[in-house]
């Protein structure tokens, strides 16, 4: 590979193994990149390109929003874009599902469906 955007907590040796040793790889985060990580990444993808991105606000993605969501729709036709699995929770009376979910996240776990609770009056 030679792109790696990870969106969870950085996995180095993960994302290490991931990127291309044979070609000038990226990487880019979206949590800040630990300065160990950084210096692990260094010695062994020496020619390595590796930001943390901190500069998503509404002035930088503003003039990107109008051909995002035009685009989207083919996007998805082609499959270059998949929506989200999730599951639904129905009431806030299935406390151990709910539980179940929250821990899911605490953990950095990122397999499987999102969560939606869906609170039924």
């Amino acid at each position: 590979m030679t792109r790696v955007t990870p969106y969870a907590q950085l996995q180095v040796d993960l994302v290490i193994a991931a990127l291309a040793a044979n070609r000038p790889p990226r990487l880019r985060s979206f949590l800040p990149i630990e300065r160990e990580d950084l210096d692990k990444l260094r010695s062994q993808r020496p020619h390595r390109n590796a930001s943390f991105i901190d500069d998503l606000t509404n002035e930088s993605i503003a003039p990107h929003v109008e051909k995002f969501w035009a685009e989207l729709p083919r996007w998805m036709r082609d499959g270059n874009i998949l929506p989200t699995e999730y599951k639904v929770i129905k009431g806030l009376d299935k406390v151990k599902d709910i539980n179940k979910s929250l821990d899911t996240y605490r953990d950095v776990v990122r397999v499987g469906p999102q969560t939606v609770v869906k609170i039924e009056g």
